[in-house]
């Protein structure tokens, strides 16, 4: 029950997204394309591939809406609920100009909504194109950041979304300011705790499955995850991280000197997605096996028995939002965790 969560081709160079692909093609789990439009090399490296539209419909067409497994539509992500994005005129090089359908080498502002939809009467249009452009084929999906949680979740419902990816305000990005970024949305664990009870109060639990992202880091976060009522995690940061990401915090400027999040040739000739796909992939297996050998911990044999009795709250900020028995006896002590 994990996906990678999505990541465009622009903020990320083209070899980190070919090794994400290679690896989530080994791992046998979905990838997103993110903002970024879908290139050759990823859709041929990936297993399965989810491609997402946003508001700006950059490298959105039918071609690669056709040879997608599904079908993702973005309203907003957990670290900048609401606004949209800028891609450096450094980072928009030839290559991915032509997939996006922009010229190469101008500053590149992403909407924060799409034009033609204005409401929820809108999204469930949208919604029934796509599903009637692909021949009923594929699942579309919506991504919704934490904020007024309870509406949007009831509006994905009730027009007729497969899935929602709930974003979490722990979520990365880089491209967003540090006000926005540290004092703007809900934290993801409130956030599936409402999106839960929403879709309690309209009777829609078991038709819509929600999959959590925002700070996920490992298989312990994507248990605590399913514990709660995720029906499945999303790794974004992590994913990266694993791949050789040193965390200098660069990505908006496109000078990172592992070749990740940039698109400078010299920076990213030191990316070897032959190597970095490895890497992550063995990260994967071991997200895979820590899910596995807590399930088997807790007793049961399907990660689907997973349930809030399994979970208990060590402080009380986290009994408040979860809901979970205050239990602080079991907390580990700073010294025990290496802290």
């Amino acid at each position: 029950p994990v996906m990678i969560a999505p990541m465009s081709y622009g903020a990320l160079s083209r070899s980190t997204k070919q090794a994400i692909a290679m690896a989530s093609g080994l791992a046998g789990i979905a990838e997103n394309t993110g903002e970024g439009g879908m290139s050759d090399a990823q859709r041929d490296a990936a297993g399965q591939l989810i491609f997402q539209c946003l508001g700006g419909r950059l490298g959105w067409n039918i071609h690669d809406m056709q040879r997608a497994d599904g079908l993702e539509i973005y309203i907003s992500q957990g670290a900048k609920p609401g606004l949209g994005g800028q891609l450096m005129a450094k980072k928009v090089t030839p290559e991915l100009a032509a997939i996006r359908g922009i010229p190469a080498g101008i500053d590149l502002r992403s909407p924060s909504r799409h034009p033609d939809i204005l409401g929820a009467d809108d999204l469930v249009i949208k919604v029934e194109e796509l599903r009637e452009a692909t021949g009923y084929r594929l699942p579309v999906s919506v991504k919704l950041g934490a904020g007024r949680i309870r509406d949007d979740i009831k509006i994905a419902a009730k027009d007729g979304f497969d899935f929602v990816e709930l974003d979490g305000m722990q979520g990365s990005t880089g491209a967003g300011s540090s006000e926005v970024i540290d004092h703007v949305g809900i934290p993801t664990l409130p956030a599936i705790i409402e999106a839960l009870e929403a879709l309690e109060e309209i009777g829609a639990r078991e038709r819509i499955q929600i999959v959590l992202m925002g700070g996920i880091r490992d298989g312990i976060d994507a248990v605590k995850a399913l514990c709660l009522g995720a029906d499945a995690a999303a790794l974004g940061t992590s994913v990266i991280i694993a791949g050789g990401c040193i965390a200098c915090m660069q990505c908006h400027v496109g000078q990172c000197v592992t070749g990740i999040a940039t698109q400078d040739p010299e920076h990213e000739d030191r990316y070897k997605p032959s190597i970095e796909s490895k890497n992550i992939h063995r990260f994967l297996e071991t997200v895979r096996w820590q899910i596995a050998a807590l399930t088997r911990e807790l007793g049961y044999r399907d990660v689907r028995d997973l349930s809030r009795a399994d979970l208990v709250a060590t402080t009380p900020e986290a009994a408040a939002m979860t809901g979970l028995p205050y239990e602080p006896q079991w907390r580990v002590p700073a010294v025990a965790a290496g802290g």
